[in-house]
């Protein structure tokens, strides 16, 4: 390999381009890590998520409670059906002992 004094002119020049654009290229280069932007857009993208899981379990817990609700109105209403049935039951057997 030669030194760099003892090269051409021009190809010294050539490499100390090549050096400049390779610095230059490098310095660009950047984690996600650094980048603010991606730093910021991660941050935003955790803190939707979480949003999303509190939405979700709301949801959750809204849809359970009207489960809930809907489960105490149907066994007040079976309980309902049953005093009828009942009662209807008793007139016909007062019906059928009048009659008789």
């Amino acid at each position: 390999m030669m030194h760099f004094q003892t090269m051409p002119s021009s190809l010294r020049r050539l490499r100390c381009a090549g050096l400049l654009v390779a610095a230059v290229l490098a310095g660009c280069v950047t984690t996600p890590e650094q980048d603010p932007t991606v730093q910021k857009l991660s941050e935003l993208e955790g803190r939707l998520l979480r949003i999303e899981r509190v939405l979700t379990n709301q949801s959750l817990l809204e849809m359970s409670q009207r489960l809930e609700a809907a489960q105490a109105e149907t066994r007040t209403l079976r309980g309902q059906l049953e005093e009828v049935q009942h009662a209807g039951q008793r007139s016909q057997d007062q019906q059928r002992e009048l009659y008789s």
